[in-house]
């Protein structure tokens, strides 16, 4: 796919991105979820495998950002990665799906899931965005921050979608998700492609992938 998208050429792929969670198939993976989300442990959070449709996962994949100039790096002592928070900087199907996250759809989506209404979409991408780690990269175990000074509102829910496919345990990157006193990990999410973890911001949220990744050179966690 060309970095310029002719004019009508290329709508319908597009729109196959934009418009993709007014899919029944959603609301009925909401449905199906929200028992283990509001169950879950050691917060409230649910896994999804094969989330997107293959051929959109494949894309967003494809036409990820890169590291490059325009990439903002993090890097101190609790985090080591890569991140892209400005759509223009991003290719118009990566800028599409963004959109789709934005929707009424995915929100209502969203809501069914946890539990939790009146949903609205961040558009500065604060804190999230297109995420790429490499190897060495890492995020230590911490809790976000659940106030947005932007918005002037309580930051809710973090839905992280996995997206480098063939991603191998020897790679490491698994998020761990630790109790609320911070003594142990009890659960492990790997970032397999095509995966969602959606999973409630609170105090209490403490994740992180602490471990250096081992992936090899041009092998990046996108997320």
């Amino acid at each position: 796919m060309s970095e310029t998208m002719e004019i009508g050429k290329d709508y319908s792929l597009l729109d196959s991105v934009l418009f993709m969670f007014g899919n029944d198939r959603f609301p009925k993976l909401a449905v199906k979820h929200r028992d283990q989300f509001q169950s879950a442990e050691p917060f409230k959070h649910a896994v999804i495998d094969n989330f997107l449709p293959a051929a959109v996962a494949q894309q967003l994949f494809e036409q990820y950002p890169k590291v490059d100039d325009k990439i903002v790096h993090h890097d101190n002592e609790n985090t080591s990665r890569k991140l892209q928070p400005d759509v223009a900087n991003m290719h118009p199907y990566v800028r599409a799906f963004a959109a789709a996250l934005a929707s009424r759809e995915f929100l209502l989506f969203l809501e069914t899931l946890t539990g939790v209404e009146c949903l609205i979409a961040d558009p500065y991408l604060f804190g999230g965005g297109a995420m790429i780690s490499e190897k060495g990269d890492f995020l230590n175990i911490h809790q976000d921050f659940n106030w947005h000074y932007q918005l002037q509102l309580h930051r809710r829910v973090n839905a992280l979608i996995y997206l480098t496919p063939d991603w191998t345990p020897e790679y490491g990157g698994d998020l761990e998700l630790w109790t609320r006193d911070m003594k142990r990990c009890e659960k492990r999410v790997a970032p397999i492609g095509n995966r969602v973890l959606i999973f409630n911001t609170d105090a209490d949220s403490f994740h992180g992938h602490p471990d250096p990744l081992t992936s090899p050179v041009g092998v990046a966690r996108q997320s």
